[in-house]
């Protein structure tokens, strides 16, 4: 991902300064991505500049959700995405967010983490496992929009801890994935 490509992707989907949150991965119900959008509405009372992409095949299928919601406008919902594309929106996300209510493994936290992304995880299974609350990222409650909302104040309002965290999450997730 080049400097180039970064510019534009967050010229594309943030072109106000938009915070952006990323979530990647299958839409089923034990990924959670329906939490997730049930976060967004106290999400942005505190944060109004805040966008979500969403990156998962038939991921619109939570656009009545959104709507219901009133936070369509603020959620993208980008489909499949290639690789190397999936790899440049983790670099531009404010954070990744994976609000798993079950999730064996955690490596699309490490994906995240390697790419030097901050990251926000339910803290089930693989994630609690790779997500030490607080150094190398944020735990939240799983099944809890309420938990995520809090995470993303976190993040936003501490910009110092937001990129301590991240350092911290990046030499990790190299390490672990033998970057």
């Amino acid at each position: 991902c080049t400097e180039e490509e970064r510019v534009a992707l967050r010229a594309r989907y943030s072109p106000n300064g938009e915070k952006l949150l990323l979530y990647v991965g299958r839409i089923v119900y034990e990924k959670g991505l329906h939490v997730l959008i049930r976060a967004m509405p106290r999400i942005l009372a505190d944060h109004p500049n805040t966008r979500l992409l969403v990156v998962g095949k038939n991921g619109q299928q939570h656009l009545p959700l959104a709507t219901q919601l009133e936070v369509a406008d603020h959620i993208e919902f980008l489909g499949f995405v290639p690789d190397a594309e999936r790899d440049c929106l983790y670099r531009i996300a404010d954070a990744a967010v994976f609000p798993s209510i079950y999730e064996p493994f955690g490596i699309v936290a490490l994906e995240a983490m390697g790419l030097d992304c901050n990251v926000i995880a339910s803290s089930v299974g693989g994630l609690a496992e790779v997500i030490q609350h607080d150094v190398n990222g944020l735990n939240v409650f799983p099944d809890n929009p309420v938990s995520i909302a809090w995470a993303v104040n976190e993040l936003f309002t501490d910009e110092a801890a937001a990129a301590r965290r991240r350092q911290l999450a990046f030499q990790l997730g190299i390490f672990r994935a033998g970057v």
